[in-house]
């Protein structure tokens, strides 16, 4: 590999070869990265609020998982939050809905705080093997680039897990996810 150097002392690394990835927009790979369904980096998630266990209550606003404040809490509030989805550090939520309507929000978030969210977007959690970090920022791009517009179904235009099951997912080995979050992270604007 032949290194080239970043601003802010980042150095990106141009692989010896590469491959096609066999999807239009992903384009090519390097050679020793896998182009695998999304099912076997991630699952669905199907964890519930039954019997109110968690009280913190997230939402999607622009890109970013964020607690809802309590005075927030007006509105459609649902009569119960027990069919809100639990979410962990490190899951990924998507809004899956009304793609027809709205193609310049950003519809994928990074959960950096553990609650609950609406079962009205779609969670998912990573396999061992993938960093979390990693395939948030790889959804972020495909979700940049428009990729769901066009997989959505139904009046409403709406996807659901049997979308994402086989969603392409350009994946390299563990360690090179890591250094690509950890580079990434250089040119990530700062939190405050």
């Amino acid at each position: 590999m032949a290194e080239n150097l970043y601003p802010r002392g980042g150095l990106m690394l141009r692989y010896d070869s590469y491959k096609p990835s066999g999807v239009e927009w992903i384009g090519k790979v390097p050679s020793h990265w896998e182009v695998r369904p999304g099912f076997t980096c991630f699952k669905e998630n199907k964890d519930r609020n039954k019997g109110l266990i968690e009280k913190t209550v997230l939402s999607l606003s622009y890109g970013q998982i964020v607690i809802k404040p309590e005075e927030k809490l007006t509105g459609l509030v649902p009569e119960s939050f027990e069919s809100y989805q639990l979410i962990k550090v490190g899951d990924i939520v998507i809004r899956t809905i009304d793609l027809q309507n709205d193609k310049t929000s950003l519809r994928v978030g990074l959960a950096k705080n553990s609650g609950m969210i609406t079962s009205a977007y779609l969670g998912l959690r990573c396999t061992p093997e993938i960093n979390s970090d990693y395939l948030f920022r790889l959804l972020e791009s495909y979700d940049a680039l428009k990729v769901f517009y066009g997989m959505g179904s139904g009046l409403r235009q709406n996807m659901d897990f049997g979308d994402f099951k086989r969603l392409p997912i350009a994946v390299p080995p563990r360690s090179e996810q890591d250094q690509i979050v950890s580079f990434l992270d250089l040119f990530s604007p700062i939190e405050i």
